[in-house]
C-alpha cells in the first residue's frame, strides 16, 4: 500500500526499493492456490506495471499489467481500473488499437464501479484517442469534450484539452 503514494508522487526509486523488498517476501516456490497470496502478487504486479511505465519500459509495463489482471480478484475494481488504464495506454502507444479498446472499456467500467475518477477519465480519454487514430474524429472530439466537462480540474484532463485542440486545429477552427 505504501508503494502507491510513492509512485504517484514520482518517488520511483523509493517505490522500486519497497516493491523489491515486498517481492522478496513472496514465496519463491509455487505454493498451493491461495486467494490472499494471489491478490498480493496481483497488487505487486500492478504497482510494478505502473513503475515500469513511469520509467519508460512499456513492454515490461504491459507484461506486468497482464499478469496483474490475471491475478487480481474480479471484485478489486480499484486496482483493475488502474491496471486496465495502464495496459490500455501501453497498447495505444504500441499501435495495438483493438487490444487497447478492449482493455480500456474494462478499465472504464472498473473506474466507474470503484469511483476511481482518475482511472476512469484516463480510460475514457484514451478511448477517444483510439477513435481519433481510427479516423472517427467527431466521435473522439465528443469524448474529449465530455472528459473536460466531467473531469475538471483533474490533471489528466490536460490530455483531453490537448487532443481536442489538435482536432480543432486540424479542422481549421482557430
Amino acid at each position: 500500500d505504501y508503494a502507491w503514494p510513492l509512485l504517484l508522487a514520482g518517488k520511483l526509486d523509493a517505490a522500486e526499493q519497497l516493491l523489491a523488498r515486498a517481492e522478496s517476501l513472496a514465496p519463491s516456490e509455487t505454493p498451493p492456490p491461495d486467494a490472499d497470496l494471489q491478490a498480493f502478487e496481483g497488487q505487486l504486479a500492478a504497482a510494478g506495471s505502473y513503475l515500469r511505465r513511469a520509467k519508460g519500459d512499456p513492454r515490461a509495463s504491459a507484461e506486468l499489467a497482464r499478469k496483474a489482471l490475471a491475478l487480481l480478484p474480479a471484485a478489486d475494481s480499484v486496482a483493475r481500473s488502474v491496471v486496465g488504464a495502464n495496459l490500455g495506454m501501453a497498447y495505444w502507444h504500441a499501435g495495438r488499437m483493438a487490444e487497447a479498446e478492449q482493455v480500456l472499456h474494462g478499465a472504464l467500467a472498473a473506474g466507474q464501479q470503484s469511483g476511481n475518477e482518475y482511472a476512469r477519465l484516463t480510460a475514457q480519454i484514451f478511448l477517444g484517442r483510439v477513435m481519433a487514430v481510427r479516423g472517427e474524429l467527431s466521435e473522439a472530439a465528443e469524448v474529449f469534450r465530455r472528459s473536460i466537462e466531467e473531469g475538471s480540474p483533474s490533471p489528466i484532463v490536460t490530455l483531453a484539452h490537448l487532443d481536442l485542440a489538435a482536432l480543432e486545429h486540424e479542422w481549421n477552427h482557430l
